[in-house]
């Protein structure tokens, strides 16, 4: 259907209903602050939608022919046009529809559910919130472009304190290229706070800042010395993690998964737990890797797991030199654990402090899933710690007393 011509300074939105009537009612309920533009079902709306980028607001009815209102918001927020992916969408329904249809609909990403027939204050309220709403993340997009292009110029993010990302790729150029000439293994964490658009819209601006401070100080609990963590902008930060391995690099990125999931934020006097996507890069590298490309790599597997719902790990692609070939193999054993008797033994050796027998290097591997099962009781604090035992178990380095070192 031919839109309407749009009325100089007033936002556009778009009421689909396969219901002249219905389409008539709502326009001369909202062509007072709005330009009106109609649509008889989802695929007509689709393409309005495509065609007319003044439209700021979409209304749908939940049941119609060709694409109903379901369809329809799911393929404007599976779009990869930022537009239609984040356009504020009134799902409309009748009361005899409502068998869930709400929550349907809110979970399917519609941001607010009116019944039919309007009543009038509730949908010129309803769809002049949206449009107050729409202009703050437009303000907060260009407020975040401007710091960005502040930042630029420095190497601290001004929010939280942390690298920006500038000062993010400065370090990981280096330390990819050490990785590179000494033959290493470095990884990457892109960390996405999950919905903080939305905590942003909710909220306002100022709530949105304090959680994104609040959560960087979380990301930075028991992290090493040597590592690297910036902010690049909109909830997402990068841990940079030199000597890790990918199985130590995965053990810490659900740590720190965990770590978030079980932390109460208190915002601005408002509790409220949060959740948090990971994209994976790490390995051993050659001379042709470039840390912008990786780093772009972990913000691709981000958007994977933000279409996947969220709160998820996502592994990237390893990417690794060349090893020389061999014609015969040798297959490194895995290191042994202690049986149960053993293990009884050494307590008992400790115990009445007699001589302790075995290998005492198996006894402490096969006893710690239990040192893993204390840290997540303990929030995780201690997972950079017990990352360091297990790479001196597992790799097999003999464990050592006071009482059992030589001198040199």
């Amino acid at each position: 259907m031919v839109p309407d011509s749009q009325t100089e300074n007033k936002p556009g939105i778009l009421v689909v209903d396969d219901s002249r009537l219905i389409r008539v009612a709502a326009k001369k309920i909202l062509s007072s602050d709005f330009s009106v533009t109609e649509a008889k079902d989802g695929e007509d709306a689709w393409s309005i939608l495509q065609a007319e980028t003044s439209l700021q607001i979409v209304m749908s009815d939940l049941s119609m022919p060709n694409l109903d209102g379901l369809g329809l918001l799911s393929r404007l927020r599976k779009s990869e046009d930022p537009r239609l992916r984040d356009i504020p969408v009134i799902i409309a329904t009748g009361a005899e529809d409502d068998d869930g249809s709400k929550e349907k609909a809110l979970s399917a990403g519609a941001n607010n559910f009116i019944i039919k027939p309007f009543d009038k204050a509730q949908l010129l309220a309803s769809a002049k919130l949206l449009q107050q709403q729409r202009q703050t993340a437009l303000a907060l997009q260009a407020s975040e472009s401007a710091n960005i292009e502040l930042e630029s110029q420095v190497s601290i993010d001004i929010v939280t304190g942390l690298f920006n990302q500038k000062a993010l790729e400065q370090r990981g150029e280096e330390q990819l290229a050490f990785a590179v000439r000494h033959n290493t293994e470095l990884a990457l964490l892109s960390i996405q706070l999950d919905k903080y658009k939305i905590h942003f819209l909710r909220h306002g601006k100022a709530f949105a800042l304090e959680l994104l401070r609040e959560f960087s100080k979380l990301l930075t609990q028991g992290r090493r010395r040597e590592d690297s963590l910036a902010h690049l902008g909109h909830g997402e930060f990068a841990l940079l993690l030199p000597s890790s391995d990918p199985i130590g690099t995965k053990y810490l990125a659900d740590a720190l998964k965990k770590r978030i999931e079980q932390h109460q934020f208190n915002i601005m006097g408002k509790l409220l737990t949060v959740t948090a996507s990971i994209g994976i890069a790490g390995t051993v590298f050659n001379h042709s890797t470039q840390f912008t490309k990786l780093l772009e790599d972990t913000r691709q597997q981000l958007k994977v797991a933000e279409l996947d719902g969220g709160n998820r790990i996502q592994p990237g692609v390893k990417t690794s030199q060349p090893e020389p070939a061999q014609s015969n193999p040798v297959k490194v054993p895995a290191p042994a654990t202690a049986q149960a008797d053993e293990i009884i033994q050494a307590m008992t050796s400790l115990r009445f402090n007699t001589p302790m027998s075995g290998d005492i290097n198996a006894i402490a591997r096969a006893v710690f899933p239990l040192l893993e099962s204390w840290n997540t009781q303990h929030g995780n604090q201690y997972a950079q710690q017990l990352e360091t035992i297990r790479r001196t178990l597992f790799n097999n380095t003999p464990v050592t007393s006071g009482s059992e070192t030589e001198p040199a």
